[in-house]
């Protein structure tokens, strides 16, 4: 943050507007001339600090904003830099501190209160944050990203109305923004309004041509059986590389692929797919892996049903065990409340949790788990929680195993030995509860002697062809 002070010198003045452009060596060299010419320019001192941050010179970037302070303590920029250093390394005491000063010297500057509900949100004192947005509001009512940070708070919270309330504020005070409007997207998800979140994604393109929204209209294209649409946000798409440890980009990538194969499998293959809405419906639920069978024409116990698949990007079966609430487990619960008494369920969670780079592993090397008792203990939870909700409805529902795993030649013996021991572990309890009519087998269908894919049934290195599931149905 850098206010436009009328007590700068000319030298700080000039340096400011290079500054405020982003032409940070011009700017850091007029500084030092300000400062030659009185080495006690306060103002020179803490904004020097700033370029000096910006280049990750950390250390002498707090002495100059300290000395600046130390020459005059009642600059408000000086406090609110300063604190922003220590928020962002997570010294929050010291960045609460400077924050508070920054606010007694102007108190009804929005951005402080802003900083300081974002630092409590942090130590997840939730109530002080709500307290400081509202007052960052309060002294700016058009101060949009204010809203949206509220909003971001309600939605951890899992207060969606409010949630909805504070985005679409936002969006009033600044259309521009993009979060509020992805955010608003996945709220309607979560409340199985796919209407709306469709509706939403479709407004918000028309602001930011995203690869990441032509991502998900081209999944619910699919979904829907519209090929056409899909395939036509398919080629939208610009991102072919991408980094590996961006979510987004993950996300991008893996669902571009993996629609491209289903198309393309749809194509060779069209006899197998309906979209005859007289059909009895057959849901399959879970995360990408409910794409494989959509709008597939199957016989289920002597009837010919239509397949629906209900998504919920990103969900593990970990979310589905836990005790809290969250994000997946209310979309799960809103997506059967909405199904008709006694409807066909499958559902596939758990491979996510099963691979190597996530779940299951990932815990058990950060936490030294004994995997023979943690492994069964949350499988257990998974079945339990998601047959409370199902019951509710009359809904038996049939879990699938998880497939034998796609090992790429690149990967070391302890880590393969340990995935393949997960996915027999986490198998075997599903087969232990549950009777043989309520398991989806895709395992032995796809495992070859040495419990890795045969290669038969794998579109992709995580997904299964849609004729997967057309024996095992045929066969109930």
């Amino acid at each position: 943050m850098i206010n436009n002070n009328p007590d700068y010198s000319p030298n700080v003045k000039k340096a400011l507007l290079l500054h405020q452009q982003g032409m940070y060596q011009k700017a850091k060299l007029l500084y030092v001339e300000a400062l030659e010419v009185d080495p006690y320019d306060a103002q020179a001192l803490q904004l020097l600090g700033t370029i000096l941050y910006i280049e990750d010179e950390k250390s002498s970037a707090i002495q100059l904003i300290k000395n600046s302070l130390n020459i005059n303590p009642n600059i408000y920029d000086s406090h609110n830099n300063l604190a922003n250093i220590y928020k962002n390394d997570k010294n929050y005491n010291l960045a609460l501190k400077h924050y508070r000063k920054a606010i007694i010297l102007q108190p009804t500057n929005a951005l402080a209160y802003n900083n300081i509900a974002i630092v409590y949100k942090e130590q997840k004192n939730y109530n002080l944050a709500i307290e400081n947005y509202n007052s960052a509001i309060k002294h700016n009512s058009n101060y949009a990203e204010a809203y949206s940070n509220l909003a971001n708070l309600y939605f951890e919270l899992i207060a969606y109305d409010k949630a909805i309330s504070f985005y679409k504020q936002a969006i009033i005070c600044n259309p521009n923004l993009q979060k509020p409007y992805s955010m608003l997207s996945s709220i309607f998800q979560i409340l199985n309004n796919i209407p709306s979140s469709l509706k939403i994604l479709q407004k918000y393109i028309k602001l930011q041509n995203a690869d990441e929204i032509h991502t998900s209209l081209a999944i619910y294209a699919w979904i829907d059986g519209d090929i056409e649409k899909s395939i036509t946000h398919l080629k939208k798409i610009k991102k072919y590389n991408f980094n590996e440890n961006s979510q987004t980009d993950r996300f991008i990538i893996a669902y571009k692929s993996f629609l491209i194969d289903l198309n393309r499998y749809k194509n060779q293959n069209n006899s197998l797919y309906s979209l005859d809405k007289t059909l009895k419906k057959l849901y399959v639920i879970g995360d990408s892996h409910s794409l494989s069978y959509s709008n597939l024409k199957v016989i289920y116990k002597g009837t010919s049903c239509r397949v629906i698949t209900k998504i919920i990007i990103g969900a593990k079966a970990w979310h589905l065990a836990s005790k809290e609430n969250n994000r997946y487990k209310v979309q799960f619960k809103n997506i059967i409340s909405d199904l008709k008494e006694g409807s066909k369920v499958i559902l596939l969670f758990g491979e996510i949790d099963c691979r190597l780079d996530e779940g299951i592993l990932k815990n058990h090397r950060e936490k030294d788990t004994n995997m023979e008792k943690s492994i069964p203990k949350f499988v257990k939870n998974y079945i339990n929680n998601t047959q409370k909700i199902c019951i509710k409805k009359n809904i038996l529902p049939i879990y699938s195993t998880i497939p034998a795993p796609f090992i790429e030649k690149s990967i070391d013996k302890d880590s393969k030995f340990k995935q393949i021991s997960i996915i027999e572990i986490f198998n075997k309890t599903i087969e232990e509860i549950c009777p043989i009519n309520q398991i989806y087998n895709t395992h032995t269908k796809t495992s070859n002697q040495l419990k890795e894919s045969n290669g038969k049934f794998h579109i992709d290195k995580w997904h299964l062809f849609p004729n997967t599931i057309l024996d095992f149905l045929q066969n109930s």
